[in-house]
């Protein structure tokens, strides 16, 4: 393994570790303390909280999300009081995050992979300003402790256009360059010359003796637009889901309703407290389904080993549900 591949790894292993720890500390404080919902009731009830808002929001949001943009979100405007400029609105920072996915397209179209990298990283600096305009937002209309979506509002349908136009636009640049440069299915060596495998390094360059034996099979541009259509619908699927079933979960467990009796909400909570294992199980799940909580898309890009992405993803899969089955055996 190169270097590249080693840096691959322990990232991955890294980031894993740190999440699975992050969620441990999340839901056993809300099974310890309850559904605290805001900082306010915390203090109040002087009970230490690492994690004082818990809300459906936040809950049900992917860990990247949760654990490092929202933080980082929270402590740059802390610190330099962004908020409080009054030519800053959230509207503002939703036009600006869809100019970043639009340079962020446009990189990862370049052949050069080192540029691609970059678009990756730009990507992420997008994701990043897609927390921080409800920061911006939830700062400047004084509900620091309300993670809500705005539904029905302007500056709602403007994030979302913003999200779809820049996420399709990034799909569609990724599309062009698989078109552009189609994938390596597989290498073929006429005579299985093991020797004149070993001098073809890991990025198909071999000497000119060898390089006309090689016979080098590509992805069918066919097959490419059906799993790149096919991947651009699931996360639009997702997303659409997402909104629709928090918008419902927050009605249900945070709104007050007369037609809704206490008594029920208090079963739900009860109820969410006592299968707290298997909320962070399914919040796994979800994880490792769906590519864009860890953005494996861009590891792919960003490292150019979607091998090595694969296999890794299968190992950590396979463990995972080998420790959950062990937990609930």
């Amino acid at each position: 393994m190169g270097w590249e591949d080693n840096a691959v790894f322990y990232f991955v292993f890294a980031s894993l570790t740190f999440f699975v720890w992050m969620d441990m500390s999340f839901f056993g404080e809300m099974q310890e303390q309850g559904l605290i919902a805001n900082s306010t009731v915390a203090k109040t009830a002087k009970v230490y909280s690492r994690f004082p808002i818990k809300t459906v929001k936040i809950r049900m949001q992917d860990h990247i999300s949760h654990y490092v943009w929202l933080p980082l979100s929270e402590h740059v405007d802390t610190k330099y009081e962004i908020s409080k400029c009054s030519w800053v609105s959230p509207n503002l920072i939703s036009g600006l995050h869809l100019t970043v996915a639009i340079i962020s397209g446009r990189l990862m179209y370049e052949e050069n992979i080192w540029i691609r990298r970059v678009g990756c990283i730009v990507f992420e600096f997008r994701c990043f300003l897609d927390v921080f305009d409800g920061v911006i937002y939830r700062a400047q209309s004084n509900m620091k402790t309300s993670f809500v979506n705005g539904w029905g509002t302007y500056g709602y349908f403007i994030d979302a256009a913003a999200d779809f136009i820049g996420c399709i636009l990034v799909l569609s640049a990724c599309i062009l360059y698989f078109l552009k440069c189609p994938p390596v299915k597989r290498k073929e060596y006429p005579n299985d010359d093991a020797e004149m495998a070993l001098m073809i390094d890991y990025h198909g360059k071999s000497n000119c003796q060898y390089k006309e034996k090689v016979i080098v099979f590509y992805e069918s541009k066919k097959k490419i637009l059906i799993m790149m259509i096919a991947y651009g619908i699931q996360i639009s699927a997702r997303s659409f889901f997402w909104d629709h079933f928090l918008h419902e979960y927050h009605t249900l467990l945070e709104v007050k309703s007369d037609a809704i009796s206490p008594e029920l909400i208090l079963i739900i909570q009860f109820t969410i407290l006592l299968f707290n294992g298997e909320a962070l199980q399914l919040q796994w799940t979800i994880l490792l389904v769906n590519g864009e909580a860890l953005q494996l898309n861009g590891l792919i890009l960003l490292y150019n080993h979607a091998m090595l992405s694969t296999i890794l993803l299968e190992f950590v899969r396979e463990k995972l549900l080998c420790f959950w089955s062990d937990l609930t055996s």
